[in-house]
């Protein structure tokens, strides 16, 4: 691996780590490995997305009363299998959370030279309150 390889993958890692990987991630991968790593890297994230589309139906099937995949893993393997993936899957929703609300944070500090800090702390509690009024009745 070369020198501007190493480089620019620990500035991937750092902007990902920051949040903004979100903004910065294809158009850095576009310029270090063309269209090919493009396309790569935009089918390995929709991939599983797919995947699951196509095997929808079938869960459906199998746990007709299912409301949530958890509900399916949990009759198909167990209260373990259940709890393991719910852990998952809180923890993936948490790490993509605080990403979405760094790379707010870091618009805002790169855009206006302004902190960042009361603006995500606004987009926190409205979000909040959206959701505990029922966020889903109103969209």
């Amino acid at each position: 691996m070369s020198l501007k390889m190493r480089i620019s993958s620990v500035k991937r890692l750092k902007s990902l780590a920051l949040g903004s990987g979100i903004l910065l991630t294809y158009p850095q991968i576009a310029t270090i490995a063309g269209v090919q790593g493009l396309l790569v890297y935009a089918l390995a994230s929709s991939l599983p997305l797919l995947i699951f589309g196509a095997l929808g139906p079938i869960i459906r099937r199998k746990c007709p009363e299912g409301f949530v995949l958890t509900e399916w893993t949990r009759q198909r393997y167990g209260v373990v299998g259940g709890l393991l993936l719910s852990a998952c899957t809180l923890i993936s929703m948490f790490l993509y959370m605080v990403s979405e609300i760094s790379a707010m944070r870091q618009i805002v500090n790169l855009l206006t030279g302004l902190n960042g800090l009361p603006v995500v702390i606004v987009q926190c509690a409205v979000t909040t309150i959206y959701t505990c009024k029922g966020a889903l009745i109103w969209s």
